[in-house]
């Protein structure tokens, strides 16, 4: 229900980086830690993209993404100089924005727990959930409220069901590529996609927003 339609890719290409892209990032990295202020503008104009994704179905309050956004790119620009190339850049830039993306969370609740918050931000453009706004404006206004529908369940998913899912569906990562994301077992990865796509399956069902299309799911 959340996957976009997937290009073709080869088994050896990891998720979103084709093999010039890793050579290109590779350079990228190696001049910003050479503290190459140009270098580091042009890596956050080819991965925000990519972090905003990542961070968009784990904050909470939409207002604040893109400044969870940002925090990611700080951290990234205080730790580059750590990365050695143990993995790929894209794996270690998700780790992050992932943990930026919790920390936020974890402090959101402590500070404002039972707060009211305000709602005058501007509305977001909705990326990857909804795919592409085409068709007609009633076509438009249903894909928008289905996107919105899918964000606000996924934040009632348990984080750690909540980030596989994300990673999965919607940056399309396989189960070893998340495994060393979040440093658990792929064995580990696999059963948490299982229970988060039954429970989002579930939730799914009983919204007026998506209910039209589980049940078009379960007809033969």
């Amino acid at each position: 229900m959340l996957a976009r339609p997937s290009p073709q890719r080869s088994p050896e290409t990891p998720a979103g980086e084709r093999p010039a892209a890793v050579d290109a990032a590779a350079g990228l990295v190696a001049r910003c830690q050479e503290g190459d202020r140009d270098a580091f503008r042009e890596l956050f104009d080819r991965y925000h993209e990519r972090v905003h994704a990542t961070v968009y179905h784990l904050v909470s309050q939409r207002d604040e993404i893109e400044d969870v956004v940002q925090l990611v790119f700080l951290e990234v620009h205080r730790s580059i100089r750590r990365f050695e190339g143990r993995s790929l850049f894209t794996t270690w830039l998700t780790r992050v924005a992932i943990n930026v993306a919790r920390a936020h969370e974890r402090k959101l609740r402590f500070f404002r727990r039972g707060l009211e918050r305000a709602s005058g931000a501007a509305s977001r453009q909705l990326r990857l959930v909804e795919g592409g706004l085409g068709g007609a404006p009633d076509e438009r206004l249903v894909l928008r409220e289905r996107a919105l529908a899918a964000r606000e369940l996924l934040l009632r998913l348990p984080e750690k069901k909540r980030a596989v899912l994300v990673l999965a569906e919607m940056l399309e990562m396989t189960a070893p590529e998340i495994a060393d994301v979040l440093d658990i077992p792929p064995a580990t990865v696999r059963t948490r996609l299982f229970y988060a796509r039954r429970d989002f399956e579930r939730l799914a069902r009983r919204h007026p927003a998506l209910a039209e299309l589980g049940q078009g799911r379960r007809q033969p």
